[in-house]
Formats: C-alpha cells, structure tokens, sequence
C-alpha cells in the first residue's frame, strides 16, 4: 500500500508492508514493465523506480530517507494534508 509518494511525480514512494513476499507488476513512465517484490518483514519499505532502497519497522527512518531523496518537506498534520499520498499545504486549499 503506498503512504506517500513526491509532489513532482517521481517514481519514489514510501509502501506499508501490508502484504510480505508480494510481486507487484509496475508500468513505468518508459511504458516498460517492473516487478516490486514486498519484503518479507518490516513494517515500511521505500522504493525508487521499482527497487526496494530501504526497509525498517520506524516511519520515522523511512520519511527520513524519503525527503532526502526528495528535497520534501516531513508530514506536519497541522500544516499538511496528505490526499491520494501527495502532502498538500492546507492553507493551499
């Protein structure tokens, strides 16, 4: 299940691990196929053009990971609202 994935529509998203040992078929932007294959543990996992980059039980770690590659800025649930896994400013909407 994808939690968040980049304003600027990158192929860079953050998964709960909500099915271990999965196989997810993935269409590229090139219009080519990739298969993600979900951890067999942890809690979280990011993936970066269909590669699983890091793994850990702790949001934290991954978000962490996820704004460095990302130049994103941490969830803020006072500032921010998260809709279809995009941050969104609320004073924006």
């Amino acid at each position: 299940m994808i939690v968040r994935k980049p304003v600027n529509g990158d192929s860079i998203f953050i998964h709960k691990n909500s099915k271990p040992n999965m196989q997810k078929t993935l269409l590229m932007k090139d219009g080519s196929n990739q298969v993600l294959t979900y951890p067999n543990s942890k809690k979280y996992f990011l993936s970066k053009d269909g590669v699983v980059v890091k793994k850990s039980d702790s949001f934290k770690v991954i978000e962490e990971e996820f704004i460095a590659l990302t130049n994103e800025e941490r969830i803020d649930i006072v500032k921010h609202k998260l809709i279809n896994g995009v941050i969104h400013n609320r004073s924006d909407l």
